[in-house]
Formats: structure tokens, sequence, C-alpha cells
């Protein structure tokens, strides 16, 4: 399956999450919401991990980097962080609110892919942030 598949049934995937999180959180707090979801979220990438052991374990060879797992510490810091965020606003906010700013983080994601891993600049790039700003304008008022 390629990039795009994964990309929509990642967009349609957390489409659902949101809500069913929204609606989960008026009757648990932020932390047990977090704890369950994400508990699931481990048990899943276990079974994903268990479908493609083969070609995984393959492919790192018994030997990751000190550089590559601080990277992915960085990264798993970030992401906690993100999420226990989003789900105090999810708490808080209109899901209708909550979720566009929530999206927003392609937008940093683009700019640092940009500058900092040379992807190229298109024209067509820089107009999808400008009106996923507009979006989240209209949206939030």
């Amino acid at each position: 399956m390629g990039y795009l598949a994964w990309a929509g049934i990642a967009m349609c995937s957390y489409g659902f999450a949101i809500f069913f999180t929204k609606v989960s959180l008026k009757y648990v707090p932020n932390e047990i919401a977090v704890l369950i979801t994400n508990g699931i979220l481990v048990v899943i990438s276990f079974i994903f991990f268990w479908i493609n052991r083969h070609s995984v374990l393959s492919e790192i060879d018994g030997n990751i980097s000190l550089g590559v797992w601080s990277l992915m510490a960085i990264a798993g810091g970030f992401l906690g962080l993100a999420v226990m965020s989003y789900y105090y606003a999810l708490s808080q906010g209109e899901a209708s609110v909550v979720s566009p700013i929530f999206s927003m983080s392609f937008v940093i994601a683009v700019c640092l892919s940009l500058i900092f891993l040379g992807e190229e600049v298109k024209f067509t790039k820089i107009l999808g942030v400008i009106f996923a700003g507009i979006a989240i304008y209209l949206v939030t008022r």
C-alpha cells in the first residue's frame, strides 16, 4: 500500500478518534482517557510489529545508534506533550475548534521539512499552508 493510502487511513482514523475521544471525555478524566487510548495504541503497534517483524528486524540490523535513540526520545517527548495538551484542550473546548487547531501541526512539519530536510519548496505547499491558516481562522470564529 502506498503512502497516500496510509495517509488517508490515518486521516479517517484520526477523525473518528477525535469524535470518540471527545464523547468519552464527558465521562472520564483526561489522564484515564490518555492511558486507555494510548495503551490500545501500544497494543496495535505490537501487532503491526509482529506482522512485519521479519522485514523490520532485517532493516535495523540489531544496531540502532545513540543518535537515533535520541531522536526517537525527543520525538516521543514532543508526542507525549502534544497528546496530553490535546486531551486537555478537547476536554475543555469544542471538538470542531480543537481538532483543526491540533491538526495544524502539519504546518510546523512542513516548515521544518523545508528548512532542515531540504525538501523542495513549491508554490502549492506555501499556498496550502496559507489556506490552512485561513481555515483555522474561519473555524474558530
